[in-house]
């Protein structure tokens, strides 16, 4: 090979190499300015489950209690045998209730950590025993149906809760007792299975008077959540 031939060939060599380094350089810096402008994603931390608000009910035998921050998400309950929740601020207030007492309301007063006492007031079974039940359109319906900020009882009217009986399955479950004829079903039959406790099917489901199940035949002597509310009317 000639001596102009080989400089020729060492000369591309070079440019080649120098065009393989401005391209790894480029590329590098394009991977850094990548880096720099995406920042790596964080996650949102979770509200603290055990905060610095400590609720302490003096009631004895309270096994079952729920606290909530009003206007908040932030609930606890006694499932750990303590109730806490994260930083209440002032101003805030929280709720405390427990099965068979009234709900207590409490201010929180800024300060963290922090032990609020609570004694809960227990539900007088006597209390109203002759208690006339005021409809809520002549009573609730005078205070409260001013649009949009005090309707409270258009959203009440409008809900499940309030129309539950016009479901009339819903009454006849509930008492056991067939809502045309009048007549009392029967208790239900319980067995065991790899499952845990089921219901057996009536042997009399086909026959034409058959009448559903219902809660105060399979348990007589209790009224059901609903009478944590609505004892007046023994539900």
């Amino acid at each position: 090979m000639s001596f102009e031939g080989e400089h020729s060939v060492r000369l591309w060599r070079v440019i080649y190499l120098n065009i393989l380094l401005v391209i790894s350089v480029a590329l590098s810096s394009c991977s850094s300015i990548a880096n720099a402008q995406s920042p790596e994603p964080t996650s949102t931390p979770e509200p603290e489950e055990n905060g610095p608000t400590f609720i302490k009910i003096t009631n004895n035998g309270i096994k079952e209690a729920i606290v909530r921050i009003i206007g908040t998400s932030y609930t606890d309950d006694l499932d750990q045998n303590k109730l806490s929740l994260s930083q209440c601020f002032k101003d805030q207030f929280i709720s405390v209730w427990a099965p068979g007492n009234y709900i207590k309301t409490i201010s929180c007063d800024g300060n963290s950590p922090v032990e609020y006492v609570v004694t809960l007031d227990p539900i007088d079974i006597n209390s109203g025993a002759i208690y006339s039940w005021a409809p809520a359109a002549s009573s609730c319906l005078q205070c409260h149906i001013q649009a949009p900020d005090h309707d409270e009882y258009n959203e009440w009217h409008n809900s499940g809760h309030a129309n539950v009986f016009q479901d009339r399955y819903f009454e006849s479950m509930y008492s056991g007792r067939n809502i045309r004829t009048g007549a009392i079903g029967k208790q239900s039959s319980w067995g065991l299975s790899s499952d845990g406790k089921v219901r057996l099917q009536p042997s009399d489901i086909s026959a034409a008077d058959y009448t559903g199940p219902g809660f105060r035949l399979d348990y007589h002597n209790e009224y059901g959540n609903c009478a944590i509310c609505h004892v007046p009317t023994a539900v």
